[in-house]
């Protein structure tokens, strides 16, 4: 059965059962990744996917189902799985099936080039990848992992309401892990980077840059336990952000799960971080025209001038607190629950680069590696204890590489201590981005 009957099909199931409104959340993709050692393919996954998800209200109750097959069996399943489901509802919280805003957006998904690259292409580049980091020094020993992945992703929206939104996504990316042996020392590091855009995978600075610090880190050592300045690089920054972003959900923090609950024009960070959410971004891995609620997305800011402008909401957030939404619906699965969720959200860059931090630092700690995210973070306190690989600076540059450390601290006191914020604003591996970040301090643990 072809989508448009299905749909059809399904709404009119629907009506017919009771549903005062219906909504189907379709979602095709295809992913390819591989993975070479030593030149040899170890990993080769392609996969396709078809999922699609109904919600429908149903006594004003919402019930959710999904599929991966498009008949009437499907169809006569998903209706009578969503009343089911919206019966059992104990929450009195209002639920939405939006109607649409009318005006949306445009917003590119599509890279030609990408989808044009074939399977030898792709295992090409991998190989390519892998030799650049062999070949940037004889003590580049091997590679830990090489890989490319790369996918695209349909997705269509239809209501009962009159809502048929539709959006598609490509994406490419890549990363290497090489590993340096001098005698008995071994360094590694490791660097990804995900683009829309053949153009935009750069493959010889993946390699040198990971290869560099690999090779740095064969005379690290630890350093004396006590309070450091702290730089935090991009990419670090970027994912100890990703880490805590949950706190800017309304979600969590309706549900006692944020501490900036009623936080809203008040002074949450220092005068110097600015903080934004923007699905428009051009090339942004993030980007998109609406929200998981077909709500028309738009740039916002989150923090300014260190000041908290909002959280990020959905419909049913939103009203609970008597704003309007920021369009930041997420869906979990197809069919799961709505959430809250940033797009391209990053700190906003200022003029002084990283070197000029570097002179401003005094002695500090680049930090170029945190380990222990998921289970040395805790996301709600925002206490962490995170143990961490960097560069000790002294005199405005790099003095020696430092492991065998653990730093701790909390992320909302961080915000608070952030002194400067560097130029070098690079979106790499996901929608999280920032640039450097100088911290005053935080304790750190070593020797």
């Amino acid at each position: 059965m072809n989508t448009n009957a299905f749909i059809d099909l399904l709404f009119d199931r629907a009506r017919q059962a009771g549903f005062e409104a219906s909504e189907i959340y379709l979602s095709r993709g295809s992913s390819f990744q591989t993975a070479v050692n030593k030149g040899e393919i170890t990993r080769y996954n392609v996969s396709e996917s078809l999922n699609l998800g109904f919600r429908g209200l149903y006594n004003g109750k919402m019930g959710c189902a999904s599929t991966q097959v498009l008949d009437e069996d499907a169809a006569e399943m998903l209706v009578s799985c969503a009343k089911a489901g919206a019966e059992l509802c104990e929450s009195e919280d209002e639920e939405f099936i939006f109607e649409g805003s009318g005006r949306y957006p445009e917003v590119n998904g599509s890279y030609p080039a990408l989808t044009a690259l074939t399977a030898a292409e792709k295992i090409a580049l991998t190989r390519s990848l892998e030799e650049k980091a062999l070949a940037y020094d004889s003590r580049i020993a091997s590679c830990s992992h090489c890989a490319l992945f790369s996918g695209s992703r349909d997705v269509r929206m239809v209501n009962s309401r009159g809502l048929d939104l539709s959006a598609h996504r490509d994406h490419l990316g890549a990363y290497v892990f090489p590993i340096a042996r001098r005698g008995d020392k071994t360094g590694t590091a490791g660097r990804q980077l995900l683009v829309n855009d053949p153009a935009m995978l750069d493959l010889d600075k993946l390699a040198r840059e990971s290869a560099e610090e690999a090779i740095a880190f064969l005379d690290a050592q630890s350093i004396p336990s006590g309070r450091m300045r702290i730089l935090l690089r991009a990419d670090i920054a970027a994912d100890l952000m990703e880490t805590f972003s949950g706190v800017f959900s309304a979600d969590a923090a309706q549900k006692g799960l944020s501490l900036l609950r009623g936080k809203e024009g008040e002074a949450i960070a220092s005068a110097c971080v600015n903080l934004v959410d923007d699905p428009l971004l051009p090339d942004g891995y993030a980007s998109h025209a609406f929200d998981g609620e077909g709500v028309a997305a738009r740039k916002k800011s989150i923090v300014t001038e260190g000041r908290l402008d909002t959280l990020l909401h959905n419909l049913k957030t939103a009203r609970k607190q008597g704003v309007q939404t920021t369009g930041n619906a997420a869906r979990a699965s197809v069919a799961g629950p709505m959430t809250v969720a940033p797009s391209n959200f990053h700190f906003l860059p200022s003029a002084r680069s990283r070197d000029e931090l570097f002179q401003d630092a005094g002695e500090a700690l680049l930090v170029t590696d945190l380990m222990g995210m998921h289970s040395g973070a805790n996301t709600v306190s925002g206490d962490f204890s995170l143990g961490a690989k960097g560069f000790l600076i002294r005199n405005g540059k790099v003095d020696r590489p430092v492991n065998q450390i653990t730093i701790a601290g909390n992320f909302f006191e961080l915000l608070r201590n952030i002194e400067a914020v560097g130029s070098d604003l690079e979106f790499g591996a996901s929608c999280f981005a920032s640039p450097t970040l100088m911290i005053r301090s935080l304790s750190v643990a070593g020797k």
